[in-house]
C-alpha cells in the first residue's frame, strides 16, 4: 500500500507529463491494435480464398432481369448441381425469423458448408435434405437448445444444434463476411424448395457460385438462367479475391509496422523517463534502504507507476475497440501489453539500480 501511495506521489510530480505519455500510448497503440485486426480480416480472407483455389469457383455479374420464368426442368437442374454433385452452393441474408428480425440470418444452400469448412456441423442431419441451424459465437437473443419455427410455404421447427466456433466467416461475392453473430441455417436446395418454394429464388440466383466444373456447365447454366429471365456474366473468383485481399494485406502489413515502430519510440521514451525519475529519487530510495527496504519494494514502486501511466490508456483503446465490434482477442493484447511491458521497464531501471551504489551517490548528491 505504501510503495502504490508513493508510485502515483511519482505520477504526480509532473502531471502534464503524465497526461502526454497515456495520450501518445493511447493513440499508437489504438491505431496498432486496428491496424493488427485489418491484417487479421484480411488473412482470413486470404485463407479463405486458399480453400476456394482448388476449386476455380466463378460467381456471376447479375445484368438484366425480366420476368422471372421458373420451370421444373431448371430447378431439378440447381438442384442437382447443389444437392448431388455439390458443384454450387448460394447464400440468403435476407431471410428472417418472426420475432427475431434484428438477428441477421444466413441461409447456406448445397454445398456452403462444405466451402467453408461447415461440413462437419451438418453431419447431425437426418439426410441429406435435412436442414440444421446453429448460431454464431457472439448471438444472445436465442440460445442451443431453443426450437425455431421457420419457412415461408411451409413451416417447419428445428431446434438450434449448438454454436460455431468464434471467427466463422463466409465469402459473399467478394466480401468476406462473419458469422459470428448471425444464425446459420445449412439447408439443401430440395429442403429451400420445400419451405420457400420460389420467394428468395431471385437472390439465390444471384448469390450463385459454382466450382469445379467445365466450360460446358458453366455456358448451360447461364443459358438455363437466360431462360429464366436473368442474364449472368461469369467472374472469376479467385482473381478478383486475390487482387481484392491481397491490396488490402499488403496495406495493413505497412500500417501495422508503421504503429508498431511509433509505439516502440513511446515506450522507449517512457523507458527514459523512467530511468530520469530514478535518478531523481535515488535520494529518497536511499532513506528507505536505510530503513530496512529492500529493492524488491523499489521494484515493485517502479512497476505500480508503469501500470499507473499504462492500464488507463490501454483501456481506453480496448473500450473504444469494443465498441466498434472487435472481439475479445484485443482484450488479451492488451492485458499482454500490461504486463510484458512494466516488467521490461522495471527490470531495465532494477539493473540501474543494482549497478550504482544508491546511498553513495545520494550521500554525494547531498
Amino acid at each position: 500500500m505504501i510503495q502504490f501511495k508513493l508510485a502515483i506521489k511519482d505520477i504526480l510530480k509532473k502531471p502534464m507529463t503524465a497526461v502526454l505519455f497515456m495520450l501518445q500510448i493511447f493513440v499508437s497503440l489504438f491505431f496498432l491494435f486496428a491496424a493488427a485486426r485489418e491484417l487479421l480480416f484480411s488473412f482470413h480472407g486470404l485463407d479463405a480464398i486458399k480453400k476456394l483455389e482448388a476449386n476455380d469457383s466463378i460467381y456471376f455479374q447479375t445484368g438484366s432481369t425480366s420476368h422471372l420464368n421458373y420451370s421444373q426442368e431448371n430447378e431439378d437442374f440447381l438442384q442437382k448441381l447443389m444437392d448431388s454433385e455439390k458443384k454450387a452452393y448460394s447464400i440468403l441474408t435476407s431471410v428472417r425469423f418472426e420475432g427475431l428480425e434484428n438477428t441477421p440470418v444466413v441461409m447456406g444452400v448445397g454445398a456452403f458448408d462444405e466451402v467453408f469448412n461447415l461440413e462437419k456441423y451438418n453431419k447431425v442431419r437426418t439426410d441429406s435434405t435435412d436442414s440444421t441451424i446453429w448460431i454464431g459465437s457472439k448471438v444472445k437473443s436465442v440460445h442451443v437448445g431453443d426450437v425455431l419455427q421457420y419457412g415461408t410455404v411451409k413451416k417447419e421447427k428445428s431446434i438450434i444444434e449448438g454454436r460455431l466456433p468464434a471467427n466463422s466467416t463466409y465469402i459473399l461475392r467478394e466480401a468476406m463476411m462473419s458469422l459470428d453473430e448471425s444464425i446459420v441455417i445449412l439447408t439443401s436446395k430440395q429442403k429451400m424448395n420445400e419451405l420457400h418454394s420460389y420467394y428468395y429464388m431471385d437472390e439465390l440466383m444471384r448469390n450463385s457460385v459454382l466450382f469445379d466444373v467445365n466450360s460446358d456447365e458453366i455456358a448451360e447454366y447461364i443459358l438455363r438462367m437466360n431462360q429464366q429471365g436473368t442474364t449472368l456474366s461469369p467472374i472469376s473468383f479467385n482473381q478478383q479475391l486475390h487482387e481484392h485481399y491481397g491490396s488490402l494485406y499488403k496495406n495493413a502489413i505497412l500500417l501495422t509496422a508503421f504503429y508498431l515502430i511509433t509505439s516502440l519510440f513511446v515506450f522507449v521514451s517512457l523507458t527514459i523517463n523512467t530511468i530520469q525519475l530514478i535518478e531523481q529519487n535515488l535520494q529518497e530510495y536511499a532513506v528507505h534502504l536505510l530503513y530496512g527496504a529492500r529493492l524488491e519494494s523499489i521494484f515493485q514502486r517502479i512497476m505500480v507507476y508503469l501500470l499507473g501511466m499504462i492500464i488507463p490508456p490501454i483501456s481506453l483503446a480496448l473500450s473504444v475497440l469494443f465498441l466498434m465490434g472487435s472481439g475479445l482477442a484485443y482484450v488479451y493484447w492488451g492485458i499482454g501489453f500490461c504486463m510484458i511491458i512494466p516488467l521490461v521497464i522495471s527490470l531495465i531501471g532494477l539493473s540501474r539500480l543494482k549497478s550504482s551504489n544508491i546511498i553513495y551517490v545520494a550521500r554525494e548528491r547531498a
